[in-house]
């Protein structure tokens, strides 16, 4: 799982470094109104940074639970 952390760092940094849309996020975090004025649609930029995060998300729960087995293995149910 830790390969998988590091994988995804490292491609996130790239993508946050070497693209436009990572400009375009760096821009909205820093000042949303700035970026908004110089033409960086900022309610894009969020829903879509808020379902990237969901998806990483996600796919950290399935990680989690396969490398563990099951999620209610040891309890009472």
């Amino acid at each position: 799982m830790v390969l998988w952390v590091l994988g995804l760092v490292v491609l996130f940094g790239l993508l946050l470094q070497r693209t436009r849309c990572g400009h375009h996020v760096y821009a909205t975090g820093d000042d949303e109104s700035a970026a908004n004025r110089s033409g960086i649609d900022t309610d894009r930029i969020k829903i879509t940074n808020f379902v990237i995060t969901g998806v990483v998300t996600a796919v950290a729960g399935v990680l989690s639970i396969t490398y563990f087995g099951s999620m209610f293995e040891g309890s009472s149910c």
